[in-house]
C-alpha cells in the first residue's frame, strides 16, 4: 500500500533504462521509489514540476515529474548518478544532461 495520494507511472524509457540494471535491482528501485517518491527528493525544475529522488542507498537517482493534475508521478528516468542539492539551473541542466547521456539521446527532460 502507498503512503502517498498520487499514483505512479513509468515511462517506456524509463523502465528499459532499469531493466539495464539487472531484474533484482529494477524490482528494488522500483519498489523503494513507490513506497515514498518524495523522500529526499529535490526539485530540479519546479517550473515543469521536475525532481530527483535518491535510492538504492543513493547508488541511483529516479527522475520524474509531477503531473498535478492528473495527480500522477511519472518517471521520465532512472540513473546511476547522486544529486545534491545545489543551484537550481546548475542542477537541472546536469540532470538533463546525465538523463540524455544514460539514455543514448533517446530521453529529453522538457525546458
Amino acid at each position: 500500500m502507498t503512503e502517498h495520494a498520487f499514483k505512479v507511472e513509468w515511462d517506456q524509457e524509463a523502465e528499459n533504462l532499469l531493466r539495464r540494471r539487472g531484474s533484482y535491482a529494477f524490482e528494488k528501485i522500483q519498489e523503494e521509489f513507490e513506497r515514498d517518491p518524495n523522500k529526499e527528493a529535490i526539485a530540479f525544475d519546479p517550473i515543469n514540476h521536475y525532481f530527483v529522488t535518491p535510492v538504492a542507498n543513493r547508488r541511483y537517482s529516479v527522475v520524474w515529474r509531477m503531473l498535478p493534475d492528473q495527480n500522477v508521478a511519472k518517471v521520465s528516468a532512472v540513473v546511476p548518478t547522486r544529486f545534491v542539492p545545489e543551484d537550481a539551473e546548475t542542477l537541472k541542466e546536469r540532470v538533463k544532461s546525465i538523463v540524455l547521456q544514460e539514455s543514448c539521446g533517446r530521453i529529453k527532460l522538457a525546458a
